[in-house]
C-alpha cells in the first residue's frame, strides 16, 4: 500500500498565502492604537472578575465591588503613564 502523497499543488498558493499574511500584519500594524487598549481591557476584565465575584458574594452587593475593581488598577495605570 502506498503512503499518502499530494501529487498536485494549487498554482499560486504560496503567493496567496504570503499576500494574505502581509495584509493581516498590515491591518494589525495600522490598528494597533485601537487593538492594544482593547486587548488590555479584555485581559483586565478577566483579572478583575474573580475579586468582584468574591466581594459580591461575601461582603457587599452593589457599590463596593464596582468601586474596588475601578480603584485597584489605578496605581498600575499611573505607573504605566510615566
Amino acid at each position: 500500500m502506498k503512503p499518502w502523497s499530494v501529487s498536485s499543488t494549487v498554482p499560486g498558493a504560496s503567493l496567496t498565502t504570503l499576500l494574505f499574511a502581509v495584509v493581516i500584519v498590515a491591518c494589525v500594524y495600522i490598528g494597533r492604537e485601537v487593538l492594544v487598549p482593547m486587548t488590555l481591557a479584555i485581559l483586565m476584565s478577566f483579572v478583575l472578575a474573580p475579586p468582584v465575584d468574591f466581594l459580591q458574594r461575601c461582603m457587599f452587593r452593589e457599590l463596593w465591588p464596582s468601586l474596588g475593581s475601578f480603584c485597584s488598577p489605578l496605581p498600575a495605570y499611573s505607573a504605566w503613564a510615566d
